[in-house]
């Protein structure tokens, strides 16, 4: 060792050493080498009430305000000085509020805040109304750049003016000109964000005359911050200590975390000698790590203690709090614990466990006040921006993520594209990439909304692209062997024919002579009788030739059966299409009788079919809104007077579009929905809606149109909600999420969670209950179909699948349940006897996606992946019609109540409704959500139904009857038809009448 340079005088237990964070205001007297600066700042800040600090990442800017600035100013006695420190974060204008309550806990109560938050006066106002307005006030606005940073401040600013930036950037510039209260206003701001400000006009004015640009430490300024904080801390150093680290300093960027770190680990390891009667050696600084690689080997060595779980939920930390903008600017962003754990799904317990692991290890690498004890409400961050660049594994961490965040984007924007028409779904190399992309990242609700809140629109659109390509595939294969096959029957029917010419032939040369008598006796034959004998041979020749083929195929499929199974379904399907379209079921009434209309006169028949024809006018009407609805409702009336079918599409279209125009368009949309609604039950005892939604929201919604607006919070799960089901008692709603597995919530307690089970594995995607039993069958991405009990919250194992199932759905009495797959099966079984499950239908790559039993057990329908809705009866077998309309994949089906219609919610962000006694009839079709349609549900009288979709609007209700959108037309109305309106769209043949008598 060489001679020791100082004097020991006492040694101080703490590290004098902050490491690998800023210095806190309390740590003043450790603060060194940057005397200058703080002097020439206050000069700049006294005389012109601001100044902006601005400097390169890690240079120091947080440490010379905290403990440079602010004790300089408060050892100023000759003003009674308040500072307030703050960062602007995700809501600037809360922080700011935020910042003075915390200095003014008693003064300023929570009421006051969101009062503030809620009215457009300024800081200086709201402080001279509480009495607060004779201090000097120095407000700091550290990490000025956190304004243009965090994603929804990215993405406004790239739309132009970021307005919450552009609102708080004018507050503080005000405040600086104000004469009462005195506030000196410091902003802190990186040097490569500077001209983001320049979009901020009174902002560059500011910066223009009162700018300080923090120049590096000179090698006197680090020689000083290496050795007087262990001068103050009783320590003393070898002599060249001083040199050989700054040597090492020159080689490195950014040096001043760099340099802390490696202070403060040749402390430790000083210190552990256990020899404080010792100067501070090169040995301890070697041993702790050095300037060069200590740091980065520091925190990968912590990383690799850690268990696997552990690293895996380390990750996501780290990719959370770190990131970078397009412009490759590192920076850290804070966030809670709580959104950590939902994006990792995992419990906060373990986000808390990785956290304090870091902190005892002794590296304050994350961030974060250490005065409360740790909890899904507690902000972490990177201790500082630098880490990105320094640990090589953060640095990685973040280029995937910024690749992930990018793709996740485009996805957005691709599927946004796709749900307006302008678009295409994904193929080949782009479909790869993004499918590559969800197995490698396994993206979460929790992590998307933080960039774009369309989440579940993204993650839909690529998994229905990825279904549509395969699908796509297996067509192709589909038809290379029916090609094939076809050859070969070519090939076989050549051959057959060729040796049946040869046959002839043969037959023909060798053939006996016949004797003259034999053709005499053929020539005297009767005419009619020839002519029988030729009818005959020319049926049976058409018989042969209907059953030849059939044959022939028969024996073809023999020999290929592996082959040709696919072509069959399909076959098979195209055959009972054309036949259900053309024979369309009799029409019947309510009770059975008659149509009416097969019976009534045909003057009749003529008047209902003007009746229609001017409903369906109606719609078209644009400009005059009285006139719409006076043609719709008197069509109405007429239609009614005449006996028609009282559940006509056009007169109902004409009475819905019009009763939109006359009260609002927005009449049956319910507000205030923020996240995509996956499933929905009705609440017959409260006449509500129970509604899921994907962020783990549960919301208790009026069933009553006019009081849409009204909605009760529940506690929510805390994953992705994906579907639900409710108790007979409606006391338990049982909800299967992704992530979480099935957890049981209590209704009548605010929706408290009450049990969790995982036995269906993680992801829950099905919930149908059994009738009125208290039970209810599940399934999932596990294959298992599980039967549960809502009282005891206990499953029973019924069996496994060898395919994903894609759809569930129960009798209404609870005794069948019916299950499609992955493989394009249909299976059936009676839930008393679950090993007696059968596949009942195949449908090869149009997979069954949804099914619904009708009320009474007469059908199955289920919702094909092309957009078809296949009636079958109810065991699945024999398909009674084929219905067309939806676009895309059908998402979910429901009878109403009454089994008098079928909705369908499809991809295309369409709702179409059929009416299931007429099933030739075209569906009636709904355009008012907005993106994929994923739930829907009737109320109990099905005189209403309701759809839950992915984009605003996100709920819409919608009648049944005519007669109901009927009952208060008059009062809307402000005048009759006028006779020559009626006779232009009426006729004279038609009474005039008055549809709303006054």
């Amino acid at each position: 060792m060489g001679e020791s340079s100082m004097i020991n005088t006492g040694v101080l237990q703490r590290n004098p050493f902050p490491g690998n964070r800023p210095f806190f205001p309390a740590e003043d007297q450790l603060f060194f080498g940057r005397d200058k600066a703080v002097s020439e700042l206050l000069g700049i800040l006294l005389k012109r009430r601001f100044v902006a600090l601005v400097g390169a990442s890690a240079c120091g800017k947080s440490s010379l305000i905290q403990s440079g600035v602010i004790p300089a100013l408060l050892s100023d006695m000759k003003e009674e000085w308040v500072p307030i420190y703050i960062r602007p974060g995700r809501r600037p204008m809360e922080s700011l509020i935020r910042g003075i309550q915390q200095v003014f806990s008693k003064k300023i109560s929570e009421s006051d805040v969101h009062s503030f938050l809620k009215s457009s006066k300024s800081i200086g106002n709201f402080l001279i109304e509480k009495g607060l307005g004779n201090y000097h006030y120095f407000l700091v606005v550290d990490q000025f750049e956190e304004l243009f940073t965090w994603p929804v401040a990215v993405k406004r600013r790239r739309s132009g003016k970021n307005p919450d930036s552009l609102h708080f950037i004018n507050h503080l510039m005000r405040l600086v000109d104000e004469e009462e209260p005195r506030i000196f206003l410091m902003l802190s701001i990186r040097s490569d964000f500077l001209d983001y400000c320049s979009t901020y006009r009174v902002l560059t004015e500011h910066l223009n005359r009162s700018k300080y640009l923090l120049p590096q430490m000179s090698r006197n300024d680090l020689t000083e911050a290496i050795l007087e904080p262990l001068r103050v801390a009783g320590a003393t150093v070898e002599t060249g200590f001083e040199e050989y680290l700054l040597n090492d300093l020159e080689e490195v960027e950014p040096q001043l975390p760099l340099m802390q770190h490696a202070l403060k680990q040749t402390w430790n390891q000083w210190k552990r000698r256990g020899e404080t009667d010792q100067p501070v050696s090169l040995d301890d600084y070697k041993a702790g790590g050095t300037i060069r690689g200590g740091l980065s080997r520091d925190l990968e060595n912590l990383y690799q203690s850690l268990e696997f779980y552990q690293k895996e939920i380390c990750e996501r930390i780290f990719k959370t709090i770190a990131y970078k903008t397009g412009r490759e600017e590192a920076f850290s962003r804070r966030t809670t614990l709580g959104n950590i754990a939902r994006i990792a799904k995992c419990g906060v317990d373990r986000v808390v466990e990785v956290v304090e692991i870091f902190d005892k290890a002794g590296h304050p690498f994350l961030g974060y006040q250490h005065s409360a004890p740790l909890s899904s409400e507690s902000e972490i961050e990177l201790s500082h921006e630098s880490l990105i660049n320094i640990w090589d594994r953060l640095h990685h961490w973040v280029d995937e993520e910024d690749e992930s965040i990018r793709m996740y984007l485009k996805l957005s924007k691709a599927s946004a594209s796709y749900q307006q028409g302008k678009g295409t779904l994904l193929v080949t190399t782009e479909l790869q990439k993004a499918i590559d992309w969800r197995k490698l990242q396994n993206p979460t609700p929790a992590w998307g909304i933080q960039f774009d809140p369309a989440f579940e629109r993204a993650i839909v659109f690529l998994n229905t692209s990825e279904e549509e390509y395969i699908w796509s595939e297996k067509r192709k294969i589909i038809i290379q062997r029916r090609k094939r096959i076809l050859n070969r029957s070519i090939i076989i029917g050549i051959i057959v024919i060729a040796a049946a010419v040869a046959l002839v032939i043969y037959i023909s040369q060798n053939r006996p002579v016949e004797t003259d008598q034999q053709v005499q006796t053929v020539a005297q034959e009767p005419l009619s009788e020839q002519h029988s004998q030729q009818l005959s041979h020319t049926d049976n020749r058409q018989v042969t030739e209907e059953v030849a083929p059939r044959s022939q195929d028969n024996r073809e499929m023999e020999q290929t059966t592996e082959e040709s199974e696919d072509q069959a379904v399909i076959d098979r399907e195209e055959t009972t299409t054309d036949v259900v379209v053309a024979q369309p079921e009799p029409v019947v009434t309510r009770n059975g009788e008659p149509d009416p209309v097969t019976t009534r006169g045909k003057e009749t028949e003529i008047i209902l079919s003007l009746v229609k024809d001017v409903a369906y006018q109606s719609v078209g009407i644009s400009r005059n809104t009285d006139l719409q609805g006076l043609l719709a409702y008197q069509s109405y009336l007429l239609n009614k007077k005449y006996e028609g079918d009282a559940f006509d599409p056009d007169i109902y279209k004409g009475l819905y579009e019009a009763l939109k125009k006359l009260v609002s368009p927005a009449y049956n949309i319910y507000p205030s929905l923020r996240h995509s609604i996956r499933a929905m039950d009705w609440l017959d005892r409260s006449g509500s809606i129970l509604a899921a939604s994907s962020d783990g929201s549960i919301k208790i919604l009026s069933g009553n149109i006019a009081d849409r607006a009204a909605q009760i919070n529940l506690a929510g799960t805390g994953y992705n909600n994906e579907c639900l089901g409710i108790s007979p008692d409606e006391r338990i709603a049982a909800v299967g999420t992704s992530g979480g597995g099935m957890l049981f919530i209590e209704l009548e307690n605010r929706g408290e969670v009450i049990h969790q089970n995982r036995e269906q594995g993680d992801i829950v995607l099905f919930i149908e209950n059994l009738g009125s039993s208290g039970s209810f069958l599940s399934a999932g991405t596990s294959n298992k179909i599980l039967k549960w009990d809502y009282n005891s919250f206990s499953p029973t194992m019924l069996f496994t699948l060898m395919s994903r199932p894609l759809a569930l759905a129960t009798s209404h009495d609870g005794s069948l349940a019916a299950i499609g797959t992955g493989s394009g099966r249909l299976y059936s079984l009676k839930v008393s006897d679950p090993s007696g499950i059968k596949e009942v239908n195949r449908f090869g790559s149009n997979q069954v996606r949804a099914l619904t039993f009708s009320p009474g057990q007469r059908y199955l329908a289920a919702g094909m992946l092309d957009g078809s809705v296949k009636v079958l009866s109810v065991d699945g077998k024999r398909t009674i019609a084929n219905l067309f309309g939806p676009g895309a994949r059908v998402s979910a089906l429901e009878f109403s109540p009454d089994g008098r219609f079928l909705v369908a919610a499809s991809n295309d962000g369409n709702v179409y409704l059929w009416n299931a006694l007429k099933w030739g009839d075209p569906p009636l079709v709904f355009t008012e959500n907005n993106g994929f349609v994923l739930s829907l549900c009737f109320n109990r009288n099905g005189s209403y139904f309701y759809s839950g979709s992915v984009n605003y609007p996100r709920m819409v209700g919608r009648p049944t009857d005519p007669d109901q959108m009927a009952e208060d037309f008059c009062s809307l109305l402000g005048r009759n038809l006028t006779r020559e309106e009626w006779n232009q769209y009426f006729g004279e043949d038609i009474p005039f009448e008055e549809s709303c008598p006054r």
